[in-house]
């Protein structure tokens, strides 16, 4: 790696982690860009020029000191600066500041830590930069009234050079930390991974209840859990506030010697109510012996329980559709990749040229982008399942860096208002019908909400004469997971899955299937008997999927898909009581006709217990993985059954 690098000597040398190894190191800060730049950071355009249109072709602004850029064929995001300037003379150099917010380096063996490239098309000229690190700020007139702390050339153009500086002399200390490029006549500098790690310090304090605060009740109390961390300096005090709704809240402890791994909680005297859904933002300060930590600012957000989250992309796509083995190809990868949390729905468009279309579902309204786009659950729409992408000297496509993957990644991290389970799926009826039971949760109380149950059925495997798949790819120099050497219009040898086959009662969902006023926790059931559809060519390939869409925003809020074998169904009346049992799919469902709480035990034939449960109208137990007899105990208020099972 050829770089060079001019620096005063006490900061630059290496972190020396002199500390005990015993002593756990945090993160003071961390900025890998991948949210962009972060809010608090400062931008600074000392040189006024220009950028050249180059520069503007990339993706900058003519005014432009910093921005975000990501590496090519990479989800890998950094802060950029260019210096290819319009109208300048050719020396002229570039002055962008890069300033973060105030570091505090809370103890000893503090380190700054970062990563730097030259990223140049049209030369091999290198990026020149310094790093301030200063108690100064957060102008630049401030921070540069010391000298920087480095000042590095990169010269290596094709990857990135790993950098660190010691900081533990400004142990105690806030900092301003910035990254100024300086080159003359270069292309783009790229700074990531910009972290500060250091020792605890005297103490840690840990807020609660956090973010969210769980439970069957409506309040809550704020408070925490203080630890000392430092085996030298046993905490003596500690005093807090806690500012809520323009009121200040404060506990203190004067009296205190918790040594280094002691703790001590603390509770300050108010307590926080409201409904499920409701939010309250506020701020913690604290001093411990002398210190002053840095506020602590926190919202929590009330939920009667914690759900989990399936995401759902409906893509449109069709056979005479060349672009479309994208589609196909990004949703092989996402179901291998992602089988608990991925639903994919392939919804092929236009019946004159597709026999699996379903044009009520996939329209020009529904998908105003064509073929191949998609939903991901109807909050984000996109036309790039997979997006170009560089191997060494060859083009290929990726799931990742703005495709279906990228996105159902960063829906995957939202926190779901709705939890929806299949309790049933999938009962062939004699009069041509099927049905399906959902069981619906919310963790926050709404009113006046316009819910619906959508209910899809989806075949895999699918494949008749007559079928084909039009290929834009075939001989191609680009390459697709193999696509390129696959004919131009592929007449065998190939099938589609997750194909729509039906939505009830359409796009929207089923009316009423949901009530308007939502109770946190409460479960919500919902039966329907619904056609089931003549164009399915194997029941064995068929899922049911079921989604909560709320049809105000139009967005999914929630999801469930199981796989629907009916041959596995295997439905028992068991005796003396008005229940139902289900075998579906390895899972073991006993329903209450009468709507009674139901309690259920699983044992060996031999009498030993497997599990357990109960439930609100429906229990579901696991089916144990080894074969063979078992007895189920039901048990409800209107009396107790045992029924024998071959599992």
């Amino acid at each position: 790696m050829k770089h060079h690098i001019i620096a005063l000597p006490i900061l630059l040398a290496a972190c020396t982690l002199m500390q005990a190894a015993d002593q756990e190191r945090i993160a003071y800060f961390e900025c890998g860009f991948e949210n962009g730049l972060p809010a608090d950071a400062t931008l600074y355009d000392e040189d006024a020029l220009p950028l050249h249109f180059t520069m503007t072709q990339r993706g900058f602004a003519a005014t432009d000191s910093w921005m975000v850029m990501r590496e090519e064929g990479t989800e890998n995001y950094f802060a950029a600066s260019a210096s290819t300037f319009k109208d300048a003379p050719a020396d002229a150099a570039a002055s962008d500041w890069l300033v973060f917010a105030p570091v505090w380096i809370r103890g000893g063996d503090a380190c700054l830590k970062w990563k730097s490239r030259s990223i140049n098309e049209q030369s091999s000229r290198g990026s020149k930069y310094e790093v301030y690190v200063s108690t100064a700020g957060p102008t630049p007139a401030e921070i540069s009234s010391s000298q920087p702390a480095a000042t590095i050339t990169e010269d290596e153009l094709d990857d990135w050079a790993s950098h660190e500086i010691d900081l533990s002399a400004y142990a105690g200390k806030r900092v301003y930390i910035a990254f100024v490029n300086v080159t003359a006549n270069g292309e783009i500098l790229g700074i990531d991974d910009v972290e500060v790690t250091g020792l605890k310090g005297v103490a840690d304090i840990r807020l609660t209840p956090g973010a969210y605060a769980l439970g069957t009740e409506q309040h809550y109390t704020i408070g925490g859990v203080l630890t000392a961390c430092d085996p030298t300096r046993p905490v003596k005090s500690f005093e807090a506030s806690c500012l809520l709704n323009g009121e200040t809240y404060n506990v203190a402890f004067t009296d205190l010697n918790l040594q280094d791994g002691e703790s001590m909680e603390f509770t300050f005297p108010l307590t926080v109510s409201g409904e499920f859904g409701e939010s309250a933002s506020y701020i913690v300060n604290a001093r411990v012996n002398d210190i002053e930590f840095d506020p602590m600012p926190q919202t929590t957000t009330m939920l009667a329980f914690f759900p989990s989250r399936n995401v759902v992309i409906e893509e449109v796509t069709g056979m005479w559709c060349q672009y479309c083995p994208m589609g196909i190809v990004a949703f092989d990868i996402m179901q291998e990749k992602y089988p608990d949390n991925f639903i994919g729905i392939a919804v092929h468009m236009g019946a004159q040229q597709d026999e699996m279309a379903l044009d009520d579902y996939a329209n020009q309204d529904t998908f105003p982008g064509g073929a191949p786009s998609g939903w991901i659950d109807r909050k984000v729409y996109s036309v790039k399942p997979m997006v170009p992408a560089r191997i060494d000297t060859h083009r290929t496509y990726t799931t990742l860096m703005g495709g279906f993957e990228t996105l159902f990644l960063e829906r995957l991290e939202e926190l779901p208002m709705a939890e929806i389970k299949l309790t049933s799926a999938l009962e062939r009826n004699s009069d041509g019908t099927f049905t399906v039971s959902t069981a619906s949760r919310f963790p926050i109380n709404m009113t006046e909400a316009d819910l619906r149950v959508a209910i899809v059925l989806t075949e895999d495997h699918v494949w008749k004469e007559g079928y084909y798949q039009n290929n834009r790819f075939s001989g191609g120099s680009e390459t697709l997971y193999g696509w390129e050497s696959l004919p131009a219009r592929i007449m065998s040898d190939m099938e589609f899955n997750h194909v729509a086959r039906a939505i009830y009662d359409d796009y929207n969902g089923i009316p009423s299937s949901l009530p308007s006023e939502i109770k946190a926790g409460e479960t919500y059931e919902y039966t329907v008997d619904l056609p089931y559809p003549t164009s399915i060519l194997n029941p064995d390939n068929v899922k049911v999927t079921a989604m909560i869409i709320d049809h105000s925003t139009g967005e999914i809020l929630n999801a469930a898909q199981c796989s629907l074998d009916p041959s596995a169904v295997d439905e028992i009346t068991a005796p003396a009581l008005p229940v139902k049992l289900t075998l579906l799919n390895g899972r073991i469902t006993v329903t209450s006709a009468d709507g009674l709480p139901i309690d259920l035990t699983l044992h060996t034939a031999a009498g030993q217990r497997v599990a357990a449960t109960s439930g609100r109208t429906t229990a579901t137990l696991a089916a144990p993985a080894t074969s063979g007899i078992y007895l189920l105990t039901i048990r409800t208020p209107e009396g107790l059954t045992t029924q024998k099972l071959r599992l």
